[in-house]
């Protein structure tokens, strides 16, 4: 799902001048799912341009501003053809990235084209917020930003910033939607639920987040005793002890 999504992001980035584009909601509404499949049609559709993707979650040290704006570097490496050395200290890798985004629109220019960087989990940087010199406060021509965060103090700070962003808020999913999401994801593993079954599913006060949902779903459907279900389902739903 997520199309409503999906046409607000091909609106926000195929202008001719498109701004900075924030992806917030709450933790579990999909944020990085809907980036995944997303960028999935995006390629397809502009397949000459160059993605950068970096989700800060992906492993220990993906959120750590160092690694993030070495990967950049050498991303930016590969799409442009230059050379990347990273510098030696904290405080000048910190301050390398304005250069790597610089060569990076050089290089669109001259192909007549536009970069994409996306940085998902902004609020994964944690501390690294009381230090923002290495989040970029220009994006040059040709750079587009899509950048997505949960925490409501990171985007404080990202607010502090001149760049000028085109906000899409995630909301969640509707009874509707989410009911067809039950059916859609367990029919899968050819599996269904009882009507009823759905609907104490649907009351719950979570059943509009994806995640959520699908941790649900995950542990019904390997669940192998089908007489037990009913009961598996009420623990499932309680709240812990």
């Amino acid at each position: 799902g997520g199309e409503n999504y999906f046409a607000q992001l091909d609106a926000a980035l195929s202008v001719e001048t498109p701004r900075p584009v924030l992806i917030s909601g709450e933790a579990g509404l999909g944020k990085s799912a809907l980036i995944a499949s997303w960028l999935q049609g995006w390629r397809a559709k502009h397949p000459k341009t160059p993605v950068i993707l970096h989700h800060l979650n992906a492993t220990a040290e993906a959120d750590d501003p160092m690694h993030l704006i070495r990967r950049l570097g050498e991303e930016a490496a590969l799409i442009t053809g230059r050379t990347f050395e990273a510098a030696k200290s904290k405080d000048e890798i910190l301050e390398q990235l304005p250069s790597i985004l610089a060569d990076l629109s050089s290089y669109a220019e001259r192909e007549g084209l536009s970069v994409l960087i996306v940085l998902d989990g902004l609020e994964r940087c944690g501390e690294a917020f009381e230090d923002l010199r290495w989040f970029p406060k220009y994006l040059p021509p040709h750079i587009n930003l899509l950048a997505s965060c949960s925490d409501g103090s990171t985007q404080e700070h990202l607010q502090n910033f001149p760049l000028d962003w085109t906000r899409i808020e995630l909301e969640p999913m509707s009874e509707g939607d989410s009911r067809d999401f039950i059916e859609r994801y367990l029919k899968n593993f050819r599996k269904s639920l009882t009507p009823v079954q759905a609907a104490r599913i649907l009351a719950h006060p979570l059943s509009g987040r994806p995640l959520w949902l699908i941790t649900l779903l995950e542990e019904l459907r390997q669940f192998g005793v089908h007489e037990d279900l009913e009961a598996r389902l009420e623990t499932l739903l309680s709240d812990p002890p």
